[in-house]
């Protein structure tokens, strides 16, 4: 496996990271990466990680939505930024989000 091979290459110190990079072919912000999540009491370590989050903490609370989605419904010609305008002069009790 090239990543633990690049590892073990690092750890050994026979040569700094960046020529070590260029050895097996990576960048070095790659190759700290690397260093950097290595764990060496688990192998899965030097998988790729997933990209998307794991929480969202921005989702707006179920109250809320359920008002926007009133609004919606008692408004059926409104578009997302007539909603959003209303909501910032009629002074939500809420944070307005985008319009999108």
């Amino acid at each position: 496996m090239q990543r633990l091979d690049f590892i073990r290459a690092c750890h050994a110190g026979t040569a700094p990271v960046s020529e070590l990079c260029r050895h097996f072919g990576i960048s070095r912000k790659t190759g700290y990466k690397w260093l950097q999540r290595f764990n060496p009491d688990d192998p899965a370590s030097l998988f790729d990680q997933p990209r998307a989050r794991l929480t969202h903490d921005e989702r707006l609370p179920a109250g809320i939505v359920q008002q926007l989605i009133d609004m919606r419904v008692q408004h059926p010609d409104w578009g997302p930024k007539k909603i959003r305008a209303w909501l910032i002069n009629h002074q939500a009790s809420f944070d307005v989000p985008a319009a999108s």
